[in-house]
């Protein structure tokens, strides 16, 4: 189990506004469980969807001059003495979990979900540029033939002038 001494002081820190106080419930559920905030792309590295919908408040409430300094104020120090859970750790936790979080299995299938379609895009990408390759080649191809032929002519004693043949 996490630090007694976090969860003494997650405890005793006291909160008035309604998200203040939602979050530090939610936070002492989360050290008694021994857990971490959600890894995220927020500037603190915080998912702070996640961390929201399973706190039971908004969003806004984390920001600066949009929520309560008190719910802030414990956000950040949350973030400081509770830490941050990978999403691999997570994912390992989930997996070898009895009970899994659905919440943390739909971000994982989400997260999924997105490698995939990213690497579709990239395969798509990639077939196009090869497409584009083999036409270079083609004409590379072409116009080697008529150097090859050229020369074959030269090398005969046939006077030579090379117009370039147009391919359509």
């Amino acid at each position: 189990m996490m630090s007694d001494s976090i969860l003494t002081k997650l405890c005793n820190k006291t909160v008035t506004a309604k998200t203040a106080i939602k979050l530090q419930d939610y936070l002492i559920k989360l050290v008694k469980s021994d857990g971490k905030l959600p890894e995220g792309d927020s500037k603190e590295g915080v998912d702070i969807t996640a961390l929201t919908e399973t706190a039971g408040i908004d969003r806004q409430n984390l920001y600066p001059k949009r929520g309560a300094a008190e719910t802030i104020e414990l956000y950040l120090w949350a973030v400081k003495y509770i830490g941050i859970e990978t999403i691999l750790e997570a994912e390992k936790r989930v997996l070898n979990s009895s009970t899994p979080d659905v919440k943390v299995l739909q971000n994982m299938l989400k997260h999924s979900e997105m490698k995939l379609s990213e690497t579709e895009a990239k395969v798509l990408e990639l077939k196009a540029h090869n497409a584009n390759l083999v036409k270079q080649v083609h004409k590379l191809n072409i116009y080697i033939e008529q150097l090859q032929a050229g020369n074959e002519a030269l090398s005969n004693g046939y006077v030579v002038e090379i117009t370039p043949w147009i391919s359509q």
